[in-house]
């Protein structure tokens, strides 16, 4: 079972992460089906990002916020503090970028959004702690608007009450707010 895929910017290669197999890239640009992948990193596989620009410049993903960079084809590890702590980071790691804006990379835990400017060399936090999440789950998100890089989007569910909401910055990550757009019980909208 694939998590996350990427695809090289202008060719027909692809990088993912599988459960249970660790995240595998392709190579020849081609999209035949006996097209061979070539293991990257172990573990469970999660999500991926294959750098806009470099096309030697990825970011494979394990759970628990286990982060790998590869800059010109050579590996390191990526990870943001909170990393390996199964009580503030998710199984599943999530990450994210926008192709117009491709070396900020976003990640999340249950402390907040974390931000790297340097496609993830070096992380900084944006907490929330507005009803965010008091829990890690493999329910917690961010995600970066493809028309906008400036809108990402965080949180890990919604509920009526407002005791959970999703937040959004408008300033690429830099800032978080509660979006405010769920339906409260008197039926007013927020």
């Amino acid at each position: 079972q694939f998590y996350g895929a990427a695809k090289q910017n202008g060719m027909d290669n692809y990088l993912a992460g599988a459960q249970d197999n660790g995240s595998w890239i392709s190579q020849g640009d081609d999209s035949s089906k006996s097209k061979s992948f070539n293991s990257v990193t172990g573990g469970d596989g999660f999500e991926a990002i294959w750098h806009y620009n470099n096309p030697n410049d990825i970011i494979t993903t394990s759970q628990t916020n286990v982060i790998y960079r590869f800059i010109n084809s050579q590996g390191s590890s990526a990870n943001i503090p909170d990393s390996r702590d199964s009580d503030k980071s998710p199984f599943y790691t999530k990450v994210a970028n926008a192709n117009n804006n491709p070396d900020v990379i976003f990640t999340v835990s249950t402390s907040g959004v974390w931000r790297s400017t340097d496609f993830a060399e070096n992380w900084n936090l944006i907490p929330i702690s507005s009803n965010f999440t008091p829990f890690a789950s493999s329910s917690l998100n961010v995600k970066v608007s493809s028309a906008d890089p400036n809108t990402v989007w965080a949180g890990a569910l919604m509920t009526e009450s407002g005791a959970f909401t999703l937040h959004v910055s408008q300033d690429n990550g830099q800032t978080f707010n509660p979006a405010g757009i769920y339906d409260n019980p008197n039926g007013e909208h927020n």
